[in-house]
């Protein structure tokens, strides 16, 4: 055998230990260029000795050792694999370490936490500052709706805003034909006089040189095409068909005008060609469309200049249900519109602050998600060549679990995880999670069971289990010891069985999941937290990538040494390729001898 294919031999093994050694650990970072090169140098190698074997270039077997010498100069004395080895160590090593600890190593603040910081602050600022608009503006919306159905709604009583269980009156409604009419014609003639009689800013969806001075009020009702009853014969005919018919109450006098009092929305609709009266049996709905405008004026701070609203307003006469009862609601929709007043220098002054601080925070989260994008790939490029080296070399699988972060605040937790003596909260609820998980699935088949069954057979009696939806909270609300009393108390008991079911349903949840459910959720965190502790003072137990990275005697400086010193990817090739050279020529000088 030549010495050519000696050393072809030597450099193929030689390649292929290197690329299966150093495949798993190069190209996470900087740090690794040098093992690219190894590959093409070696290929390179390959190539040139193949040129010279086909070139007929022939030296004795009893020479191969001599000739192979220069080789270990390609590769260094070391081998390869302990090499890999240590490294993917040290950068293991470096990867789990805390930010104050490399901070402490390499001299540089932990920017990433800093930043981490700096975007909670302003986030923080911004959801406190939407919050407060966003809860003035609920509060006026909610007054005004208040005031809008006191002043557009008969006999309307505030009390019913105030939410209290049980409920102090019936249903808002109206059980008269008469009283239909009535309550039209009375939202008729409070909006004809709306300026005059609320206390306040409202006017008119018109402006003040229009031909009309008032908007102009639509009256819409819905009803089947065809209905007769006749209850003494039990016979009925309905062409369920349905018809909506809107009729706009035109501006017949000015605002304020007392002729407005004698206005009868039932003789108006005669006029118009539509008999109200005679559509009862098929009576759907009745709306009212009132169109109104109004300026919140706010407190009249630089942050809380007057805004200026368009306001749809709907009065529903709803009787789909035909039980002799038609339900009254009022609703409003606004929609913001420009002012034309005298602070406009305030709101610019504080539309261009808040914008300054939503584009802030879009940089920082931006910034941010790029850092967290850019960790992420290479936490991933190291755990794949990670798995590939412990699956090679020693046979085994690894398994890295992921924790998502809620909200901003708990990207927090990620820095006081690196601390074993603030991180007992997290590692808990991750040795706990799985028996956790497990045990709910088996509590929320038995919650179902009781949700369905409350919400079939207790609905019709029941306030509280009138829906599927209503029925899950009330039983949640029970099981952390919520209005008990008022649930047992509303029961209907105008039936013994309905009442005897209800105590023994209501019972026997009660029992089942305050006292044994929630008892075994709570035991199943303690004894992960017992479990916890005490391996806070026994130690935790190692896991097979951590007993490799305990391995590791060398310092962070030798690591942060080796990168600096790191030749660069042309240094690399140069040095190489010297090396190749010299090989190649010592081997033309010993067949030229």
């Amino acid at each position: 055998m030549s010495v050519c294919e000696n050393v072809h031999a030597v450099v193929t093994s030689r390649k292929r230990t290197a690329i299966d050694d150093h495949k798993l650990i190069n190209q996470t970072s900087d740090e690794d260029d040098d093992i690219d090169v190894i590959e093409k140098c070696l290929t390179a190698s390959s190539t040139a000795i193949a040129a010279h074997d086909d070139s007929h270039l022939r030296i004795h077997s009893s020479d191969t050792s001599s000739s192979v010498r220069p080789l270990d100069s390609l590769v260094g004395s070391e081998p390869l694999a302990t090499r890999s080895r240590d490294r993917l160590r040290r950068r293991l090593k470096y990867f789990f370490m805390s930010p104050i600890d490399k901070w402490r190593a390499k001299g540089r603040l932990p920017y990433k936490l800093g930043l981490q910081v700096i975007k909670i602050v302003f986030v923080t600022i911004q959801l406190i500052l939407f919050g407060s608009d966003m809860s003035d503006y609920m509060t006026l919306e909610a007054n005004m709706a208040t005031s809008l159905r006191k002043l557009f709604l008969p006999n309307y009583d505030t009390l019913r805003e105030v939410m209290t269980y049980p409920p102090a009156a019936g249903p808002y409604a109206l059980y008269e034909r008469q009283d239909l009419f009535d309550a039209i014609d009375y939202a008729i003639h409070r909006f004809a006089n709306i300026s005059d009689v609320s206390v306040g800013s409202f006017g008119y969806q018109t402006a003040n040189t229009s031909v009309q001075p008032m908007s102009v009020l639509d009256v819409c009702v819905k009803y089947y095409a065809k209905a007769s009853l006749r209850p003494s014969d039990y016979y009925y005919f309905i062409d369920n068909k349905i018809k909506r018919k809107c009729f706009a109450v035109n501006n017949t006098h000015n605002p304020g005008d007392e002729a407005w009092n004698q206005f009868k929305i039932d003789d108006y609709l005669k006029a118009e060609g539509f008999e109200m009266k005679k559509k009862f049996d098929g009576l759907v709905s009745v709306s009212v469309g009132i169109p109104l405008r109004t300026i919140y004026l706010n407190s009249l701070s630089t942050y809380d200049a007057p805004e200026c609203y368009n306001l749809d307003v709907s009065i529903l006469f709803d009787n789909s249900q035909h039980s002799g009862q038609m339900l009254m609601s009022l609703t409003s929709t606004n929609r913001r519109h420009e002012c034309d007043g005298n602070l406009k220098d305030h709101e610019e002054q504080t539309h261009i602050e808040r914008q300054v601080l939503n584009v802030g925070v879009i940089l920082l989260c931006v910034l941010s998600g790029f850092l967290c994008l850019r960790s992420i790939i290479r936490g991933q490029k190291l755990k794949s060549k990670t798995v590939f080296f412990f699956r090679k070399h020693f046979g085994k699988d690894l398994s890295f679990e992921g924790v998502g972060n809620l909200l901003v605040w708990c990207g927090l937790l990620r820095y006081l995880g690196f601390f074993h003596k603030y991180n007992v909260l997290i590692v808990t609820l991750k040795h706990a999670l799985p028996h956790v998980l497990r045990f709910l699935l088996c509590a929320l088949i038995l919650y179902s069971g009781f949700c369905f069954c409350g919400w079939v057979v207790l609905g019709p009696y029941h306030f509280k289990f009138r829906t599927i939806s209503r029925t899950s909270e009330c039983l949640f609300a029970l099981m952390n010891g919520d209005d008990l009393f008022a649930t047992f108390a509303i029961t209907n008991t105008k039936s013994a069985l309905i009442w005897w079911f209800s105590r023994i349903y209501l019972y026997g949840f009660i029992i089942l999941f305050i006292y044994v459910v929630l008892s075994l959720f709570i035991a199943i965190i303690m004894d992960s937290y017992e479990t916890i502790k005490d391996y806070y003072q026994n130690g935790f137990p190692l896991t097979d990538m951590q007993k490799f990275i305990a391995e590791c005697e060398d310092s962070l400086a030798s690591y942060l040494e080796e990168q600096r010193h790191r030749p660069t990817l042309w240094q690399s090739c140069v040095r190489y390729w010297d090396s190749l050279k010299s090989f190649v020529s010592s081997l033309t000088r010993r067949r030229r001898q």
